[in-house]
């Protein structure tokens, strides 16, 4: 008998590998990627820039020791600027004096042409220094006048300043904050909306990309100025966009979408927009992030169905066999949190030949994919009983269960929680084709090890087993996979379970042993009618 719907949402909501903590895993994993792509646009930013690689990998906190690290060369001031203000090169002044000077000269007042020569000596000092004085920068209300300047009708001071912008709102936390607290988002959007210009729209884009990956209240205050919908409009209106400026503006979503955010669905909606199009790309840069944008929308099951509406599950199942890692990888992840959604939608997946699809990435070099694969397994298991047969009956389970014995633990963990989920069935036929001599073997080598995670998952995968092999035969009759597992050595680890010193383990073990060998003596039935499965 299938477990009625609403208690399989329930147990899916609450109780669905709860020992693993999901959203923590995935919250890691998310982690990951968001560092991963920050690194990589800092990246961008000092290729274009013609600077060291990697000379601005880490934003620090903004205290007067980084001004070790700051460095304010005299040749990065033009003659025009000396001329005007010798101070600027005075050997007798400290660096931050010198630097202050020049963020005074920053401001409304300044005639046009200085407040020019400023602003290009400030974005090439910002460029080149490793360690930005970011204290000097708010104290001195040179942030403050920056994104009031941003109002000006000259493209030239605008793009300086943008780019400025660009490397301030880089920084740490602290300053993306004081930066919002300034009026900084509102700034960026009006000057995104009313340029012309498509470098200045992309520095204006990048620059709000940056606040974005600091937060979830910023990413809502983005939203709630329009930045995600104006961008869309953008992109919408603009098809013949140049590919860097594309992949800029994909990488903001990107960011919006991103880990901390819970958008509203209107803003879910907006951006799912663009999607179609940008997948008919062939551009590897631009699959990245529209896949990453993909599988942070997928994350939460009410956006599940609408990026289903755009029917485009059919590219996404394309990209998971993708030669590019990252895509591949944002695919994957994006079938995973479609497969962690209602039962509608595992049974949607399944529909679709999900499993065919996914087998062949179980013998993929790619420790990643193989995890991420087992991931949607795991997930597609935790179904209906039909949902469970299709799983279970698909030659790629002779996979899974080898797994079961791989040296990598994550891995072993992720093969364990197919069985473990496969095993929660209602119906006895389906988990006594977990019985298998080769599936037992492996789990009892498993309750040798050392993860109490791991060993809790065996004992209760080995439980659910057991318990299928007692309700398939009389009262009258011994359990004959009691028989074999014991025969196999099962008794005797679990016995060994007993001395273990968590108390959980040890009371799972007893617990276990009481159910199934509370008699003095075990005898294999004659003309036993038990069949175990055999998946080859």
């Amino acid at each position: 008998m299938e477990l009625m719907t609403s208690y399989r949402l329930e147990f899916r909501n609450k109780n669905y590998q709860k020992g693993l903590d999901v959203e923590e895993f995935l919250r890691k994993k998310d982690d990951a990627v968001v560092e991963l792509r920050k690194l990589k646009r800092i990246e961008h930013i000092n290729k274009k820039r013609r600077v060291f690689v990697g000379a601005r990998v880490a934003a620090i906190e903004p205290t007067e020791d980084s001004l070790e690290n700051f460095s304010f060369e005299s040749s990065l001031v033009s003659e025009e600027l000396i001329k005007f203000d010798k101070r600027l090169v005075s050997p007798q002044l400290s660096i931050s004096e010198r630097f202050l000077i020049l963020l005074s000269h920053i401001h409304p007042a300044e005639t046009p042409r200085i407040l020019l020569e400023a602003l290009t000596t400030l974005r090439k000092i910002l460029s080149e220094c490793s360690s930005t004085p970011f204290s000097l920068l708010v104290r001195s209300g040179a942030t403050m006048n920056l994104i009031k300047l941003l109002s000006q009708n000259d493209l030239a001071l605008k793009a300086e300043i943008a780019w400025c912008l660009i490397n301030i709102t880089s920084g740490p936390a602290s300053i993306a904050t004081i930066l919002i607290n300034q009026n900084i988002v509102p700034a960026l959007a009006k000057a995104f909306n009313t340029s012309a210009s498509a470098d200045l729209i992309e520095s204006c884009a990048w620059a709000l990309g940056n606040l974005a990956g600091n937060s979830a209240e910023i990413k809502n205050e983005l939203i709630n100025y329009g930045v995600a919908k104006a961008l869309v409009n953008y992109l919408l209106e603009n098809p013949n966009i140049a590919i860097g400026h594309l992949c800029t503006l994909l990488w903001v979503l990107g960011n919006i979408c991103g880990e901390k955010s819970s958008l509203p669905t209107s803003a879910i909606q907006d951006i799912l927009r663009i999607i179609p199009r940008m997948l008919t790309y062939s551009q590897e840069e631009v699959l990245e992030e529209v896949c990453f944008i993909i599988s942070s929308i997928t994350r939460e099951e009410p956006h599940i169905d609408l990026f289903l509406a755009t029917n485009a599950i059919h590219t996404i199942f394309k990209l998971i066999v993708h030669h590019n890692k990252k895509i591949q990888n944002s695919a994957l992840r994006t079938v995973g949190n479609i497969a962690a959604g209602s039962e509608a939608h595992s049974a949607l997946l399944l529909s679709l030949d999900i499993i065919n699809k996914l087998a062949p990435l179980l013998v993929s070099r790619s420790r990643v994919v193989k995890k991420e694969v087992l991931w949607i397994l795991s997930n597609l298991a935790i179904g209906s009983q039909d949902h469970k047969l299709k799983i279970i009956s698909h030659p790629c389970m002779n996979i899974v269960f080898n797994t079961l014995s791989d040296t990598d633990s994550n891995l072993k963990n992720e093969a364990l929680w197919v069985v473990y989920n496969l095993s929660l069935s209602d119906c006895t036929n389906t988990v006594l084709k977990l019985s298998e001599e080769r599936v037992l073997s492996k789990l009892i080598a498993i309750l040798d090890a050392q993860e109490t995670k791991l060993l809790m998952n065996a004992m209760k995968s080995i439980d659910n087993i057991l318990t299928a092999g007692l309700e398939a035969v009389d009262q009258s009759e011994a359990n004959p996979v009691a028989i074999r597992f014991s025969e196999l050595g099962g008794l005797d680890a679990l016995e060994k379970l007993q001395g273990h010193s968590n108390q959980t383990i040890y009371n799972k073990a007893v617990e276990i042993i009481k159910d199934h060998y509370a008699y003095e003596e075990i005898e294999v039935p004659c003309g036993g009618n038990i069949q175990y499965y055999n998946f080859s």
